[in-house]
């Protein structure tokens, strides 16, 4: 057993309380920044509506999606990439869906036995299995499917996350969608349909961000219960 006393145990202390104090100071800005995007999300889909009357069946959108995936660009999909995008189709179902899942949703649980769905998808892979291409596949046929939705993907290093925007944006135009983006860089690309002059069109955007991997082990722990937490928090 060590004892620790003195000055140690008082920076200690302070360290922690600073921690802490830093952790709700970024908790408040994370969760008011979310408000404020799902008020203004509110009011565009309200809008939206009036100006848009026609509706997208749900079922509709999902076979939409599953017929992108599968047969919407010029690369055929490997057998690691086919039961990559069926466990994605699996766990996106109802959120593509949508609304109509009460109607659609206990018959296609039924039909394809998605009795134990998650709300997410870990895939693992060595080299050269297509999981930069079937995830860039999956974001390309997300932006043109749901319209307005936000993408975000973390890579180990910066060239990896140029690399794959390069290939999102490469599977966008392959969709007959390079009219329609807006913004493209190294971080980004935003995809608006509708009049580009329209200030209600909705906007697909896809982030592609480098991650971190010299965080030390404390604040890796910390982050992802963290990003655990906020997952919960969003979808539920």
């Amino acid at each position: 057993m060590v004892a620790i006393k003195g000055p140690l145990v008082r920076k200690l202390v302070g360290d922690t309380e600073m921690f802490d104090d830093m952790v709700k100071h970024h908790e408040r800005t994370f969760f008011a920044q979310c408000k404020r995007e799902e008020l203004h999300a509110t009011d565009h889909c309200l809008t939206a509506h009036v100006q848009s009357p026609e509706r997208v069946d749900g079922l509709a959108r999902l076979h939409r999606f599953e017929d992108l995936l599968e047969n919407g660009f010029q690369s055929r999909n490997a057998l690691f990439q086919k039961k990559f995008t069926a466990a994605v189709v699996g766990t996106m179902a109802d959120w593509i869906v949508g609304e109509d899942w009460d109607r659609y949703g206990p018959d296609l649980i039924r039909e394809r036995g998605w009795y134990n769905r998650s709300k997410g998808v870990i895939a693992n892979a060595p080299r050269r299995f297509g999981k930069t291409m079937i995830t860039s596949k999956v974001e390309s046929a997300v932006a043109e499917v749901m319209q307005g939705s936000v993408q975000s993907t973390f890579s180990p290093s910066k060239r990896a996350s140029v690399f794959m925007l390069d290939t999102v944006y490469k599977l966008l135009c392959e969709l007959g969608l390079a009219d329609k983006i807006v913004k493209y860089n190294q971080e980004m690309v935003w995809i608006k349909f509708g009049a580009k002059n329209d200030p209600l069109a909705p906007i697909s955007k896809i982030y592609c961000f480098p991650s971190n991997p010299k965080m030390s082990s404390p604040n890796v722990a910390w982050l992802c219960r963290k990003l655990c937490y906020f997952l919960r928090v969003s979808l539920s």
